[in-house]
């Protein structure tokens, strides 16, 4: 069984400063590399976005050099060009100043020994603020494992891999968040003119109410006018109904009572409306 030690930042440098080299360039002229204690910080090289067509910016043959990426969006990043020797592995994951901004990498893991080239990264924003990603940023983290008993230098270079095939593959709104926020936006659209009409059409309700019940009111005072005329006619000749032995008289002012009362009869039937079998 071999022994497999992590290695620590002497190490590192004597890799980096050797005659092969860790890291092939800097995307950023002048950064050196960011070796800590026991890992190795590797920068952002390119920049790819799968809503680009093929000769725009941000497609394979002409990468961004920045991209601000929005809530839910994608992009695909690749790294400084790294060269590990035989005998040495390593695992990347993203740095904890990345990760806490909510970048989520997808695909972090092992390098096997011998790896020579760029490693390739799909990044997703799902913090609630846009992301920067610039060229020459620190992205990926490397822990890397030596194996004493298997000496040897690196592999032959792997170019990138990054092509319009890969690029087309990714949606660049991870969440379909611009399409769930129009949404949303019309729905409450919808609902607030629904609201408007609700209004518009209660107030005509109301309104109609109103005069509804105005014209009763007036009808009502007019006809209570009536009948209190009519009972003060019956009241006047029931006062000239005395006992004269005027049969004629008598007889006369009976029908005029009679019809006073059939008057009557017809406004009180008139105001109530037709009767109901």
């Amino acid at each position: 069984m071999t022994a497999t030690l992590i290695m620590d930042r002497a190490e590192i440098l004597k890799l980096l400063t050797g005659p092969s080299g860790l890291i092939d360039e800097s995307p950023v002229e002048g950064e050196p590399p960011l070796a800590t204690k026991v890992s190795l910080d590797l920068r952002i090289r390119e920049i790819f976005a799968p809503d680009g067509a093929e000769g725009e910016a941000g497609s394979p043959s002409k990468p961004h050099s920045l991209l601000v990426l929005d809530q839910g969006h994608t992009a695909v990043i690749t790294t400084q060009i790294i060269r590990l020797p035989q005998g040495i592995s390593a695992i990347g994951f993203p740095p904890s100043t990345v990760s806490i901004q909510g970048l989520l990498t997808t695909n972090p893991g092992i390098i096997d020994a011998g790896y020579y080239g760029p490693l390739h990264l799909t990044v997703i924003n799902m913090g609630r603020k846009p992301f920067p990603l610039r060229s020459g940023d620190r992205i990926m983290r490397l822990l890397l494992f030596r194996d004493a008993i298997i000496p040897g230098n690196a592999g032959p270079k792997k170019e990138s891999q990054v092509d319009t095939d890969l690029i087309d593959r990714l949606s660049p709104d991870f969440l379909d968040f611009d399409r769930r926020a129009v949404k949303v936006a019309e729905d409450r659209v919808n609902k607030a003119e629904l609201r408007i009409k609700g209004w518009q059409v209660g107030t005509t309700i109301v309104a109609a109410i109103g005069a509804f019940v105005l014209s009763n009111a007036n009808f009502d005072k007019s006809l209570h006018d009536e009948i209190a005329g009519l009972k003060v006619q019956v009241s006047a000749l029931q006062t000239e109904i005395n006992p004269s032995p005027g049969a004629a008289a008598l007889h006369s002012i009976s029908d005029r009572v009679s019809r006073i009362e059939t008057r009557l009869d017809a406004v009180v039937n008139n105001s109530q409306g037709p009767s109901k079998k």
